[in-house]
């Protein structure tokens, strides 16, 4: 892989950033918020739920969102540069976009809303962060997977960089 131009490095920085921080926040979940659920009651789950996780969902979509226009936008113009696209590169698309979907299907649309609701019986509400819990840890091992992809595309673009000016 050769070194990407000035443009398109910045824009691999940018998607890594990105992606990086979406790798923290779900690191950060998983350590310091979901023990913290999983010690309250089912209603008292829904309650936090309903107070307090719109605001996640409101900080973290646009930082998605943006995530995915970097990477798919770095990706493409990988694509017409180098004229093929390394395994790495499908590795990085592929888990952020998969951590993503997760976090537009499963969680946006069943997962959240129903703990958000205020509708469930304790014993569900506890059942349904059991599997938000599980899914959870699928979803932010894509994402790392993404952000060590990468790293490994700029390194290894710094390092042919490095070479040719010999």
């Amino acid at each position: 892989m050769t070194a990407p131009p000035t443009r398109h490095r910045q824009l691999l920085t940018a998607s890594l950033v990105l992606v990086t921080i979406n790798a923290g926040v779900f690191a950060f979940l998983a350590v310091g918020i979901v023990p913290y659920w999983q010690s309250l009651s089912g209603d008292e789950l829904q309650n936090w739920f309903a107070d307090h996780f719109g605001r996640f969902s409101w900080m973290m979509i646009p930082v998605h969102l943006l995530a995915i226009a970097t990477t798919v936008t770095a990706f493409v113009l990988e694509r017409r540069r180098a004229g093929g696209s390394p395994l790495i590169w499908w590795i990085a698309l592929g888990g952020l976009l998969a951590s993503q979907a997760f976090n537009f299907t499963v969680y946006g649309s069943v997962l959240n809303p129903d703990l958000s609701s205020q509708t469930l019986e304790a014993s569900d509400a506890l059942d349904t962060l059991d599997t938000w819990a599980a899914l959870h840890v699928v979803r932010t091992t894509l994402v790392v997977v993404a952000a060590g992809a990468l790293a490994m595309i700029i390194t290894s673009s710094d390092a042919a960089r490095a070479q040719r000016r010999g």
